[in-house]
């Protein structure tokens, strides 16, 4: 086993390590962290929409996409250090938080409960060919045009999310099943 971690070893700045030990525990104790941060900040958020009314749905769906978009300006401060742009990308994944569960509970009332489980499933299926494809596509551009486009391609998907959403809210009265 000690040969795993020292043939993942060649680059420096790996997280891997050729104490075999150590590997396991920190990578138990990162993925135990992340694990409890997505839990305890989905129970807050999933809490208040638990009797949802469209209007706060609304309120959360804006609130996210804006806290997102300040994130995304954190990261793209042309200054010295870092601090700026590890906050940044936390604020921007914090404010992504409520917009998945906002939408898929504002469904039926948007849509109507007939029409909500075929919607829902379009919109669980486009948000996980988003989360497949966008990573390979971002991979392409910024080994195109450099990794400083990173803020830029989180800008454009906050601005079409923004635009998305509201177009969603203006086009589409609540819908009332007959």
């Amino acid at each position: 086993m000690r040969t795993i971690f020292l043939a993942r070893n060649r680059d420096p700045l790996s997280v891997w390590t050729t104490q075999p030990a150590t590997f396991p525990r920190r990578a138990t104790a990162l993925l135990t962290a992340s694990t409890a941060r997505r839990a305890f900040i989905r129970s807050l958020i999933e809490y208040p929409t638990i009797r949802p009314e469209n209007t706060s749905l609304i309120a959360q769906i804006r609130g996210g996409f804006l806290t997102a978009a300040l994130g995304v300006v954190l990261m793209a401060l042309p200054v010295d250090t870092d601090v700026f742009a590890l906050i940044g990308l936390t604020v921007a994944g914090l404010g992504c938080a409520p917009i998945y569960p906002a939408i898929i509970h504002s469904t039926p009332v948007n849509f109507g409960r007939r029409n909500s489980q075929a919607i829902i499933g379009i919109q669980m299926a486009s948000a996980y060919t988003g989360s497949t494809l966008a990573p390979p596509l971002f991979g392409a551009l910024s080994a195109w045009l450099g990794l400083w486009t990173f803020p830029l391609f989180l800008a454009v998907l906050v601005l079409l999310g923004i635009v998305m959403s509201e177009r969603v809210n203006r086009r589409i009265p609540v819908a009332v099943d007959a």
